[in-house]
């Protein structure tokens, strides 16, 4: 479905997505990816690129945000840990660098910068972890030492975060509006953090873009170092046209063997006899060829008991 416009890429993609590691692309197929191969100096730097690592994410977007914003403000984290003799949350003077899993050390933050959030604020308004969006307003305290209160994002999802529009810049303010998280510190045992819960996203790792649909992507092939991960990446984007490949190494597009073995062990069931199919095509007037999904992403759970 999300290559349903370009079916040569989704029928590329089919191939990808079952190749094994010592196979050969056929010369149909990588004339077709290379179609899509360029330097990296020749790609956008504002267009999404996913890497395999984090390292190599986290590397693109501090030169992304050093190079096309020069006026951007430096977000420290605040370390507080509880005084033994007054009771009180002090703020600690010493930087603490946190683990993957911990609100981040900084942000490079300014407006124009690309962002994705990374905790769920409020599910049921759309403010969730993987929301992508650009920091269109940071909001800082008044008087004493410079301190970001809030930032205002423009998100990509136009419906997502009605409840966090404080329309702080008049009426035609539509900006959403997060506040710093507050979380105890994994790699330091009674300490809380307090920062927001954004990081930059001018690029993403391929486990992180899972599920996305997008227009165009950057897709570097270079450290990829697991079973699925180059499809996984090559797919997000709904055409070949607007897929861009840098360090293309055809060996690292390659699938878990497992995935054969499963269906090549897979059952054949027909849909013609199986309830409530059955009643659905005598009541329809459907062309032979024609497949219709009545059950999507049904699940069955089986409970053991010893």
């Amino acid at each position: 479905m999300r290559q349903k416009d370009d079916r040569a890429f989704a029928e590329l993609l089919n191939r990808l997505r079952v190749k094994q590691k010592q196979d050969l692309l056929s010369n149909e197929d990588r004339e077709l990816l290379t179609q899509a191969v360029a330097g990296i100096q020749d790609c956008p730097a504002d267009r999404l690129h996913i890497y395999a690592t984090n390292k190599e994410v986290d590397l693109h977007n501090a030169q992304t945000v050093a190079t096309l914003h020069k006026d951007f403000v430096n977000i420290d984290a605040h370390n507080y840990r509880k005084d033994p003799r007054s009771g009180c949350m002090m703020i600690m003077p010493e930087k603490i660098q946190g683990s993957k899993r911990d609100l981040p050390d900084n942000i490079m933050a300014a407006q124009g910068v690309r962002i994705m959030l990374i905790r769920n604020l409020d599910v049921e308004d759309g403010i969730v972890n993987g929301t992508f969006g650009t920091i269109s307003h940071i909001v800082m305290s008044e008087g004493g030492l410079p301190y970001a209160k809030l930032i205002g994002l423009q998100l990509d999802n136009p419906i997502a975060g009605q409840r966090f529009r404080k329309k702080l810049l008049g009426p035609s303010d539509n900006l959403v509006y997060i506040e710093r998280s507050e979380e105890n510190l994994s790699c330091k045992k009674g300490v809380v953090r307090r920062q927001f819960p954004i990081k930059l996203a001018f690029a993403c790792t391929a486990h992180k873009v899972q599920g996305m649909t997008m227009t165009s992507a950057v897709v570097c092939l270079k450290r990829v170092f697991e079973p699925g991960m180059a499809y996984v990446a090559l797919s997000r984007t709904t055409s070949l046209q607007g897929l861009t490949i840098t360090d293309f190494e055809e060996k690292k597009i390659y699938a878990d063997p497992g995935i054969m073995t499963a269906l090549e062990n897979m059952n054949h069931a027909s849909f013609q006899s199986a309830r409530p199919l059955l009643t659905l095509f005598k009541s329809v007037d459907l062309p032979p060829e024609t497949l219709t999904v009545i059950h999507h992403n049904t699940q069955e759970h089986l409970t053991l008991w010893t």
